[in-house]
Parts: C-alpha cells; structure tokens; sequence
C-alpha cells in the first residue's frame, strides 16, 4: 500500500494513500448529493420541506469537508471520536 507524506492538518504523518483516496471519492460524492438537494430545495414551495433540504445540504457539505481535510482518517478527529466511542461500547459489552 502507497503512503501519501502529509495531510491537511499540518502533522506530517504518512497516510494509506488508498484510504485518503477513498475518503476523497466520498467527500466528492456527498458534494455533489448536496448540489442535488439544494437545487430541490430552491423549487420547494412548502417552507418546512424546504428549510429540511437546505439544512440536509449543510450536513452533506460539511462531511464532505470533514472527509476531505482528511479528519476522518487514522489520528484525525472525528477517527479518534469513533474509536473512542466504539472503545467504550466494547468495554461493556
């Protein structure tokens, strides 16, 4: 496996290439999903419905950006969130 040298967040650490890559794939999907959904919204006429497309467009572009900046990754944030989490459920289980 490839290892790409650096990241977005600064620290240098070596990345699996086919991971980041991964994450990039799915943060262009959701991307694109977010286009979709936000052009739905702008023909929307009931207020709710539109107000809940506009705020599911927010969520799909801001994972997007997570996936991207490589935060999801091994040693970023939302990774150590989920290890964490999982770490705990494991401890009771």
């Amino acid at each position: 496996m490839s290892v790409v040298r650096g990241n977005n967040r600064g620290d240098g650490a070596g990345l699996p290439a086919d991971l980041y890559t991964n994450h990039l794939y799915l943060a262009n999907y959701l991307r694109d999903w977010g286009v979709t959904v936000a052009a739905e919204a702008q023909g929307e006429t009931n207020p709710l419905e539109r107000e809940y497309l506009l705020g599911y467009t927010r969520a799909l572009v801001e994972m997007s950006e997570h996936l991207a900046s490589g935060d999801g990754l091994p040693g970023g944030p939302l990774y150590a969130q989920v290890a964490a989490r999982l770490a705990r459920e494991h401890m009771q289980a």
